[in-house]
C-alpha cells in the first residue's frame, strides 16, 4: 500500500470517525429523522463500515491487493452517505460542524475510491522493461 494511500486512509477514517460519532450524539436533535434511527442503529452500522475498512487495510499491508482494493474502495463510497443528511433537511438548516464533518467525509471517501481504484489501474515496468498493470 502506498504511503499516500495510508495517510489518505488515515485522514478518511478521522472524518469519518468523527461524523458518525456526531451522528450518534445528536440524533435526537435532527429534524425529520426516520423514527427507527436509533444511536444504536448508528453505531451499529459505524462499526459495519470500519470492518470494511479494517479488513482492506489488513489485507492490503499483507500483500492481498485483489481482495483489499475493492474493500478499501468501497469504504470510500461510504463516506457519501452522509450527503443523505441533504435529502432530509437544507444544508442551511444544519450548523457549521456538521456541514463541515459531512462534506470532508464525502470529499475525503471519494478521493480514497479514486487513489485506489486508479493506483490499481496504473502501469509500471517490470523487470523486463516493458509496461504492465501494477498490483
Amino acid at each position: 500500500m502506498a504511503k499516500s494511500h495510508f495517510i489518505l486512509l488515515a485522514f478518511y477514517a478521522l472524518a469519518n470517525s468523527l461524523h458518525f460519532a456526531s451522528n450518534g450524539d445528536f440524533i435526537a436533535y435532527y429534524p425529520y429523522m426516520p423514527e427507527w434511527m436509533s444511536a444504536e442503529r448508528v453505531y451499529f452500522v459505524w462499526m459495519g463500515v470500519t470492518g470494511i475498512g479494517l479488513t482492506g487495510l489488513v489485507l492490503g499491508l499483507s500483500g492481498r491487493f485483489w481482495i483489499s482494493r475493492p474493500l478499501l474502495a468501497l469504504y470510500g463510497l461510504c463516506g457519501l452517505d452522509g450527503l443523505f443528511h441533504y435529502s432530509l433537511d437544507l444544508c442551511k438548516d444544519h450548523d457549521l460542524l456538521t456541514n463541515f464533518l459531512i462534506v470532508s467525509e464525502a470529499l475525503l471517501g471519494i478521493s480514497l475510491f479514486a487513489a485506489v481504484v486508479l493506483g490499481g489501474l496504473g502501469l509500471k515496468k517490470n523487470r523486463l522493461g516493458s509496461k504492465s498493470f501494477s498490483q
